[in-house]
């Protein structure tokens, strides 16, 4: 994962994490969902074009799961590259097969036009510069090979919550402060034009999460108790919204839908 300070999720700082294998349960629920399967699946179809046995770069590879899925489905040869100790651990213990090393997405250590595709899912969400990850996303691929960004907008996510928790406005002001980068869902597409990459196609798949899925994405007990501490949310919103979650946890009504964009450009081969 990029470095990122000053945001609340955890993962831009792993290894400061107080437990990690928190965050890479995290990561693990949050892949298991259907919408995020379905985008994960489209985001390896449109860096099809890479040729068997060719390099291709996962960055901000996290758990090394997307590693292993990516080779089976394209026949490519994935490389990771994460920040974290502790995510890396982890990858090389599922993708054993795969090259994985220790880097920052804004200065990755390999040649220009290196990667037949280069991949990133959920990496501008936690990077304080997503400009200068893509940046080197698109230095590192070669000419007329795929950049794909799958990114989540979690403001917009938010915003589709029951009224009872956009009302006092807590959870948008919540959300912009635990991610480096809210909406990076909406702002792929912009990102991968700024750095010269053409043929920019993007597509959203909406996962509609129930109460408790919505609680690990988005924090609800914390932020509620954030709200009440820190911006002086009454003592009565903060029961309504506990009292509330307490209800829905045991059901699988639809609670709030989380858009994620998947956003793929070539680079110009002239």
């Amino acid at each position: 994962m990029p470095e990122s300070s000053g945001t609340r999720s955890g993962f831009g700082r792993v290894d400061a994490a107080d437990r990690p294998a928190v965050l890479i349960g995290c990561l693990d629920g949050f892949a298991a969902l259907p919408g995020v399967q379905a985008a994960k699946q489209r985001s390896f179809a449109m860096a099809s074009k890479a040729l068997e046995r060719e390099p291709v770069l996962d960055v901000g590879c996290g758990t090394g799961t997307d590693l292993v899925l990516w080779g089976r489905q394209c026949g490519a040869r994935p490389v990771g590259v994460d920040l974290s100790h502790q995510m890396l651990t982890e990858a090389r213990a599922r993708a054993g097969d795969c090259s994985v090393m220790q880097a920052h997405s804004h200065h990755l250590p390999f040649r220009d036009g290196v990667f037949a595709a280069v991949r990133g899912e959920r990496l501008l969400l936690h990077d304080t510069d997503p400009s200068a990850a893509v940046a080197e996303m698109a230095r590192v691929v070669r000419p007329g090979g795929c950049v794909v960004l799958v990114e989540p907008d979690m403001e917009e996510a938010a915003a589709t919550c029951p009224t009872l928790y956009t009302e006092s406005g807590s959870l948008t002001a919540w959300v912009r402060s635990s991610f480096a980068q809210p909406r990076s869902g909406s702002a792929a597409r912009r990102l991968l034009r700024e750095h010269g990459l053409v043929s920019v196609q993007s597509e959203v798949h909406r996962e509609r999460c129930d109460a408790e899925t919505a609680d690990t994405v988005l924090q609800l007990r914390a932020c509620a108790l954030w709200a009440h501490e820190s911006r002086g949310a009454p003592p009565g919103q903060l029961r309504r919204w506990l009292s509330d979650l307490h209800e829905r946890d045991s059901g699988s009504a639809p609670f709030c839908t989380v858009p994620i964009h998947v956003a793929s450009a070539t680079r110009p081969t002239s």
